[in-house]
């Protein structure tokens, strides 16, 4: 199913087979300029799937690793540092390139639309899908951030200008973080409340986007706080017992912009996050007890006897990356249990259980032990979202507080290791980058 059919508010085709000179001419109103960011095509679709490539709830057989391309088979074992456009890093800072033109282009107008609501709201928008792609491209191509070194980490490519003549060079982790958390912020005091389009941002939005940042950045005061002001908001949870949140007979049984649904965007396509090419990590899988609907729903056992993963909130094949309620009640349960709130954590996590348990069989959680309930919701996490572009981050930061999470790829009978705290978690940039502009590559 492809999104652009399905709203009204999707991509003008004259912005993508333009030249980069010919779309500063053509952007020149706010309507034109709400076109640009309305192309759900770029905008929403492109957050990295490489990092979820990367990551552990699924492996791959040797048979079909080898009908891989080398660049594939290198991608999965952590060793591709030698790839080309068209790759994620491309399309997320083509997202940069229309934010930065539109916010350039927002100086230009008429000094009486510059006090209207649209643009507030399109400059809030830019401002926000700037700030949210930032955030992404750190989790696929920085390290986690640690406060005793994220002031000399190499970051990303910070970009306030669509002139592509302006030298670029890669920021620290610190920088690029608070970036981000400025962007963010920016548009929080210039969206409106809530949308009435998934694809378009809302204070909704930001504070979910906010979470994700400090949740990344180990600051969990203030993950809390934004995860809590989503949920005072707008809570809804589907329950996966009721036919009218779930589609049982589909073979994607989640719908399109369902109600846990805060805003939307998909993972870049990859032929190593395919369900057909993919198998969900054996050890994970058997972590969904019998009674676990997510189990039903999330999974289709294959003719191999393993399980593939179909639970995308795209309603299709498309990997689903963007903020849900689901995932709200996950971060302020494992941020409240950080901040010493024990019950308070197992209450949000127990609520959001019991609507994935078939009817009267969920028995809540219970414990006093701060280690143990963390444990459990962190488990509980990976179970619920996986395969949302946010597992590599989470491996990332989790091995900042010496969680000791390594990987593991088996192909043709020869382990191969990606062991906690690896210079590798830091994935490469494509390499004509690095010839074009001479800014540095990943430490391997």
């Amino acid at each position: 199913m492809v999104i652009t059919t399905l709203i009204s508010l999707c991509s003008c085709e004259k912005y993508l087979s333009v030249q980069s000179n010919d779309q500063m001419k053509i952007v020149t109103s706010l309507n034109d300029m709400q076109m640009l960011l309305d192309d759900t095509r770029i905008m929403n679709m492109s957050l990295s799937s490489f990092a979820e490539a990367s990551a552990d709830d699924y492996f791959i057989d040797d048979i079909t690793y080898k009908t891989y391309t080398d660049t594939d088979q290198k991608t999965y074992m952590w060793d591709n540092y030698n790839y080309y456009y068209k790759n994620d890093w491309a399309y997320a800072y083509n997202v940069v390139y229309n934010c930065n033109l539109v916010l350039q282009k927002l100086n230009e107008v008429d000094q009486n639309q510059k006090i209207t609501k649209l643009f507030d709201a399109v400059k809030g928008t830019a401002l926000f899908f700037r700030g949210n792609q930032y955030l992404n491209l750190l989790w696929t191509y920085a390290k986690a951030y640690d406060l005793n070194n994220a002031k000399n980490e190499l970051g990303i490519v910070l970009r306030s200008n669509s002139d592509f003549n302006i030298l670029s060079k890669r920021s620290t982790v610190e920088a690029s973080y608070q970036a981000v958390i400025s962007d963010l912020r920016q548009a929080e005091g210039l969206l409106p409340d809530q949308s009435n389009v998934k694809t378009r941002p809302d204070k909704l939005a930001v504070w979910g986007a906010l979470a994700r940042t400090y949740l990344s950045m180990g600051r969990y005061d203030s993950a809390y706080y934004y995860s809590d002001r989503l949920l005072a908001v707008n809570n809804d949870l589907m329950d996966f017992n009721n036919s009218e949140d779930i589609q049982p007979n589909n073979q994607y049984p989640f719908k399109l912009f369902n109600k846990e649904t805060i805003s939307y965007f998909e993972l870049t396509p990859s032929i190593l996050t395919s369900p057909g090419n993919i198998m969900v990590d054996t050890a994970l899988f058997s972590k969904y007890v019998d009674n676990d609907l997510r189990k039903t729903y999330y999974f289709k056992i294959s003719k191999n006897g393993y399980a593939s993963f179909y639970g995308n909130y795209s309603g299709s094949y498309a990997l689903f990356g963007g903020i849900s309620t689901a995932e709200m009640y996950l971060t302020r349960a494992e941020c409240a249990v950080r901040m010493g709130n024990i019950s308070s954590a197992i209450l949000e996590t127990n609520r959001l259980l019991q609507k994935r348990y078939k009817l009267n069989t969920y028995k809540p959680f219970e414990s006093n032990k701060k280690d143990d309930v963390l444990d459990w919701i962190l488990m509980e996490r990976r179970k619920e979202l996986l395969m949302r572009g946010l597992r590599w981050m989470d491996i990332k930061r989790l091995n900042v507080e010496a969680r000791d999470i390594s990987l593991k790829r088996i192909i043709n009978g020869q382990i191969y290791l990606l062991k906690a705290n690896s210079e590798r978690y830091a994935l490469p940039l494509p390499n004509d980058i690095i010839r074009q502009t001479g800014i540095e590559q990943n430490r391997r």
